[in-house]
């Protein structure tokens, strides 16, 4: 299983742009000069845990930064309403939905801090070749009926 938490970034961003089509997205951090209004996406916590057939869940917090424009006269309103906006979220990885949990925000420095709680589930592929198919010849198949 190929998998980087890179990944599960972008598909979030993804489904961050689809509910907010005219916001700039960015997945780290630049020193740049940023646009006024825009999200700062990537993980705060990941835990991956081995399960059963081949299978890995994954839990952790996305950390989403909204800055909200400074000249807006109610930021308050903006923030809220981004917060509610984002209880959408419905990210895909590899067609599997990655499930929020949960929201929690926080206010600093001029933004909003949305921590949201999520869970996936990963199944390994098995790459290894598939056997030839075999058949059964019905004369050669018999049946034991005795107990």
């Amino acid at each position: 299983m190929s998998f980087t938490p890179d990944m599960l970034v972008s598909a979030v961003s993804s489904s961050i742009a689809a509910l907010f089509p005219d916001i700039a997205i960015f997945t780290e951090r630049i020193t740049a000069k940023m646009p006024e209004r825009c999200f700062v996406v990537g993980i705060k916590r990941l835990s991956i845990r081995d399960e059963l057939g081949l299978r890995k869940k994954l839990n952790g917090i996305f950390q989403i930064i909204y800055f909200s424009p400074q000249a807006a006269l109610d930021q308050a309103n903006d923030s809220n309403a981004v917060f509610f906006k984002l209880s959408e979220l419905k990210p895909l990885y590899k067609g599997l939905p990655i499930r929020i949990g949960g929201l929690e925000r926080d206010f600093q420095e001029g933004g909003m801090t949305v921590a949201a709680d999520f869970s996936l589930m990963l199944f390994e592929q098995d790459d290894s070749p598939v056997m030839n198919t075999m058949e059964a010849e019905r004369h050669n198949i018999r049946a034991n009926n005795t107990l």
